[in-house]
């Protein structure tokens, strides 16, 4: 019942994907910006062989331990989305 009632959500939802991704360009886009020149920062780099929509923003970090904790004190939320490289992990 739950995989259905979840379908009919994501079905609604499907309709605004389109614009949705070019928010989440735009909002991508601001984000390297203000973020440009950082020595300590590595922002997303887009190739010109492939659509982003950015479902997430990814940063390289120096320091990333205390980059996410600096950010949670300010209220945002990050973490770390692959742990292991996705080439060490067992299959």
């Amino acid at each position: 019942m739950i995989n259905v009632f979840q379908g009919a959500i994501l079905r609604v939802k499907l309709k605004n994907l389109p614009s949705r991704n070019v928010v989440r360009c735009l909002n991508a886009q601001n984000y390297n910006t203000l973020l440009n020149g950082s020595d300590s920062l590595v922002t997303p780099k887009e190739m010109d062989y492939a659509k982003y929509v950015y479902h997430i923003y990814t940063l390289r970090a120096q320091n990333r331990d205390a980059l996410i904790a600096k950010l949670g004190e300010k209220g945002v939320h990050c973490g770390i989305h692959c742990p292991v490289l996705v080439h060490l992990q067992e299959a």
